[in-house]
């Protein structure tokens, strides 16, 4: 079951998933902010390298705007 973007704020402090489209990305280091769009909002993922395989955080940072994503994790 997917979580809308306008709803994570309920869902602070358990995991739950997400899916949407890529709106926009920042890189650097260790870290990369994706923010995903659904058809209620936005909402803010934080990867991390240290918590994904080093393939999977490269592709993270290569992904073009608009890609469809399904993340699951945390909400802080």
């Amino acid at each position: 079951m997917y979580t809308a973007a306008r709803d994570m704020r309920h869902r602070v402090g358990s995991r739950t998933a997400l899916r949407g489209w890529l709106s926009s990305k920042r890189a650097g280091g260790s870290i990369c902010f994706l923010t995903i769009r659904d058809g209620t909002g936005t909402a803010q993922l934080v990867c991390e390298r240290d918590s994904l395989p080093e393939p999977d955080f490269g592709r993270l940072r290569g992904l073009p705007l608009e890609t469809p994503i399904e993340a699951e994790g945390l909400v802080a």
